[in-house]
């Protein structure tokens, strides 16, 4: 059985994130997904909100990423299973 949580911590220009993964079943199958990241640092509105920008977009990055692969193996399952691709 694979873990139910997966966590990681990630520095960012003097930033440290700590960011959790958490599956758990879903009632009509497969799994409910819930993510978070907790950030440590000086304060992020420095030098006329560079930092922010940064992390802002690392995070939306990473989320992008997570998502498209999500889909991409939920894609590879139903193959498996033999059901077509869903469009969703």
């Amino acid at each position: 059985m694979p873990p139910r949580r997966v966590a990681w911590i990630s520095h960012v220009r003097g930033y440290t994130m700590e960011q959790w993964v958490s599956f758990d079943p879903y009632q009509g199958g497969g799994a409910r997904v819930l993510t978070w990241i907790e950030m440590t640092g000086s304060d992020l509105l420095v030098e006329d909100g560079k930092d922010i920008k940064v992390v802002k977009s690392f995070v939306a990055s990473w989320f992008d990423n997570f998502v498209a692969e999500c889909d991409r193996v939920r894609g590879s399952n139903d193959l498996r299973k033999g059901n077509s691709p869903s469009s969703d």
